[in-house]
């Protein structure tokens, strides 16, 4: 006969009791878990933010979302790049004219398929108005070309167009503005789209069955040289010209400028989650030593582990739904709330707010609960799987750990003893005291990396080594002049900018131009790839990138870290050039580029005569990775050839070089002044070019820029000083769990001690040894580990800013070992100082 038990009613009876009176722990347990939620869910929610506000905005800048292409594309190879599944998606896109106003291009205009239009180009846009053209004189203009011409954006409006054709024939059409948009392309660089419709492109003999360009967008984790590798291997190529050009994703370009790389965001998240992990781990295992004696009882009883298992499963999971909840609430609060009102001043530019993307994701806060949910129970589980492995018999006589302390050695009048048993009392429980130590040292190394960010991250520093004003010039217009007093930047006017009151000193940058022979062998290449042609005059301008003695290593380094074949001998000396081709060449045509190496290329000056023959050392392609950000040097990069040249080997020419950047710097208390004078000078300067022919000149302000940077700095600093108080607070509250639950374990150890003759001043002394000892042990690690940690930290933050050479950031260290000891020491007397209020006979029989 089987006798009915309620088993299931006692073991929740007795969890309920077991939950009561471990309050302390559990509000402790709970207030951790919520912390996880809450950090983690708002750290990737800013992360996701940060990464489409960046993401936006480079779209916006480049025009659309593409970042591969393909040209003159046969039906066949679109049908198979449908298919491959590392393309997301694959537009048409076909050039219908060119828009001018005078002698300037307003716009370029194209037709695309619904593909290319609405997942590439509408992204990239804002104020969409209207629909893509449908008619065949319809059409879909940018709002910069409806300034340009003076047009009012109104749908319907008949609009007058002078328009280039393929044949270069200029004509004036009427269409009507079938709709409109804003984009963000930098005017210097590019015109704005202006979209046609495929009736007009038809008018042409042209059709989207067979369009000028395939527009691609790979996966987001696959790199330019990946994606053209595989693009090349699954897609039969017409002919040796036919290129795939492709460019690293948008979103990894994004997040390796914010972060250097995708694991720096996921170091960060790695890094609270273990904190958070070790804080409830030595929260439940010292809980759980203290009862452990209860646990043996139980046993005794005839309690099975199952059932001793289930009391403790219990309470994990109210603790863990409690602490879910809670950080839902904290969550939501946050992100809805809190952030958007410390992240108003962070902005991308081009209208770009990182608090517009903020979104509430309720996917992500699964995935974090779930996360969440997962250190909470396995770091609560752990403890109880090592307390049940216990006999009964051993829990009955358990003990935390013990010291043996003899008399001698605490009547002793050298004070030596104390720091001994301090430290035999810290490390009697090796688990607790590492992840401890870890706790404390974590947190401060992410509270000085949030000080060092900040002053990476403050324009203050990013233009610490700016000059106070820049001037600058587009060297397009520099390549058609006859001599360097024709720019803009001449020495009359240089002389004039030098001589204004309160600057202190000034440098430039240099530019410069040659003639060179298209009917040389060593152009054949570009010739093939129609990058250049011989239709026109076979002799044409170049722009020359001297690379100044300076910044020789810095080439040097780049060609040995891409095992590059040039010889750098010859090319310092002079005696030979190389041609900077921007991605042109297909994967067979680099080989014909390859066979030029070794031929001869002559330079010839604006008169037609001969500035001297170099050795043509090959095509370097700019868009190699890693390929060195020049100073000094023309930006130009619309020519092709585009040659390289040491500073030697253009000294030989005899050719002449013209300033296209000016840097000044000015005493302090003159700033305004000089600016109000540049100003003036400009103006002056300008009115001396008829509007046809004056160039693009830029003036870079350092105070106003500054000035801008305010709002950005200070959200920064909000957001990360809040994680480092938030992180160090649950430091602190791991090290004060360690130490009251310790001392309320030992209450009985420290009446011993004092009733053998240790005096109350000594017992405090020794919890002060035992802090001082946590805070030296925070401080040796902070000198050597993480010294590294904070320079690896201070590369990832500078990866795509302007370079900072890493300075030890002494002051923050320096504080925080000050605050690391300050704890360390009062904490262990304002816990004992509650204890020592009882006498010894009360102490002891508790």
């Amino acid at each position: 006969m089987k006798i009915a038990n309620n088993n299931a009613s006692v073991i929740k009876r007795l969890a309920n009791k077991s939950y009561k009176n471990n309050r302390s722990r559990n509000y402790l347990l709970i207030v951790s878990i919520a912390a996880v939620v809450t950090l983690l869910f708002s750290i990737i929610s800013i992360s996701f933010a940060q990464v489409d506000s960046e993401y936006l905005l480079a779209a916006r800048r480049g025009g659309d979302l593409s970042t591969a292409l393909l040209d003159r594309p046969t039906p066949e190879q679109y049908e198979k790049i449908k298919k491959l599944d590392y393309i997301d998606i694959v537009g048409k896109e076909s050039y219908v004219n060119v828009g001018v106003k005078g002698d300037y291009e307003i716009f370029l205009g194209v037709v695309t398929d619904g593909v290319a239009y609405e997942k590439l180009y509408v992204p990239a846009f804002t104020d969409v108005q209207g629909t893509y053209p449908e008619n065949e004189y319809e059409v879909m203009l940018p709002m910069r070309a409806l300034d340009e011409l003076g047009v009012k954006p109104e749908i319907g409006t008949v609009v007058s167009l002078d328009v280039v054709k393929d044949e270069g024939i200029q004509t004036t059409e009427e269409f009507i503005l079938s709709g409109y948009f804003t984009e963000y392309v930098d005017p210097h660089t590019s015109p704005a789209v202006a979209f046609f419709s495929e009736a007009y492109l038809e008018t042409a003999n042209k059709s989207l069955e067979n369009p000028d360009y395939l527009l691609m967008k790979q996966n987001d984790s696959l790199l330019f040289e990946e994606t053209e590798e595989k693009l090349y291997n699954d897609i039969e190529t017409i002919d040796d010209t036919q290129q795939f050009a492709a460019g690293d994703s948008i979103e990894y370009k994004t997040i390796e400028n914010i972060y250097g790389d995708y694991d720096v965001m996921i170091l960060l998240c790695v890094i609270i989650a273990v904190s958070v992990f070790l804080l409830i781990n030595n929260i439940m295992q010292i809980s759980l030593e203290k009862d452990v004696r209860e646990l043996g009882l139980l046993r005794t009883i005839g309690t099975t582990k199952k059932q001793v298992f289930l009391i403790q499963q219990r309470q994990i999971i109210y603790i863990t739904v409690f602490g879910l909840l809670i950080g839902s609430i904290l969550a939501f609060l946050a992100i809805q709330l809190i952030l958007p009102m410390f992240l108003r001043g962070l902005s991308s530019g081009s209208n770009v707010s990182v608090v517009d993307v903020l979104t509430f994701r309720v996917w992500l806060l699964f995935v974090v609960l779930g996360v969440a949910a997962l250190i909470a129970v396995v770091s609560m589980l752990l403890p109880l799987t090592k307390i049940n492995s216990i006999s009964p018999k051993e829990a009955l006589y358990f003990s935390q750990g013990k010291i043996k302390v003899s008399k001698k050695e605490i009547h002793a009048k050298k004070s030596v003893s104390i720091p001994k048993m301090a430290w035999r009392n810290i490390t009697k429980n090796r688990g607790r005291f590492i992840k401890t130590v870890f706790s404390l040292f974590a947190a401060s190394i992410l509270c000085i990396s949030s000080v060092m960010a900040i002053q990476i991250l403050d324009y203050s520093n990013m233009y610490k080594d700016s000059p106070d004003f820049e001037l600058s010039e587009d060297d397009y217009f520099n390549a058609y002049s006859t001599g360097p007093e024709d720019v803009f930047l001449n020495s009359e006017f240089v002389e004039e900018v030098r001589n204004i009151d309160g600057i202190t000193d000034v440098d430039a940058a240099y530019e410069a131009y040659a003639n060179i022979d298209l009917r040389e062998e060593v152009w054949d290449p570009l010739m093939k790839a129609g990058e250049i042609s011989l239709e026109e005059e076979p002799v044409r301008e170049s722009g020359l990138r001297i690379v100044n003695d300076d910044e020789i290593e810095m080439f040097k380094k780049f060609v040995d870290d891409n095992n590059l074949d040039v010889d750098m001998d010859s090319f310092i000396n002079g005696e030979s050039v190389l041609n900077l081709q921007h991605h042109v060449f297909s994967e067979k045509m680099l080989e014909e580029a390859a066979a030029t190496k070794g031929g001869t290329l002559t330079l010839y000056n604006k008169q037609g005569e001969e500035a001297g023959k170099y050795i043509f050392d090959g095509y370097l392609d700019i868009n190699t990775r890693g390929f060195p950000k020049f100073k000094n040097m023309s930006t130009n990069t619309s020519y092709a050839p585009y040659i390289l040249i040491s500073e030697k080997g253009f000294e030989r020419s005899g050719l002449y070089k013209t300033i296209n950047r000016y840097s000044i710097n000015v005493e302090k208390n003159k700033v305004l002044e000089v600016h109000e004078t540049l100003n003036k000078l400009l103006n002056v300067r300008a009115s001396e070019f008829i509007p046809e022919q004056l160039p693009q000149v830029g003036l870079f302000v350092k105070y106003i820029a500054e000035q801008e940077a305010v709002e950005y700095i200070t959200s920064v600093r909000i957001l990360l000083f809040s994680l480092s108080f938030i992180l160090i607070g649950l430091a602190v509250l791991n090290y004060f769990n360690v130490m009251y639950t310790s001392l309320s374990s030992r209450r009985k150890e420290l009446v011993v001690l004092e009733s053998i003759g240790m005096t109350r001043g000594q017992l405090r002394t020794l919890l002060v040894s035992e802090g001082l000892q946590y805070g030296i042990v925070v401080t040796v690690l902070l000198g050597s580990i993480g010294s590294g940690i904070l320079y690896l930290v201070s590369n990832f933050i500078q990866a795509g800013r302007a370079k900072i050479v890493f300075t030890y950031p002494t002051v923050a260290v320096g504080v925080l070992i000050v605050v690391v000891f300050i704890i360390s020491i009062l904490l262990p007397l304002l816990i004992y100082r509650k204890v020592e209020k009882q006498s010894i006979v009360e102490r002891l029989s508790e």
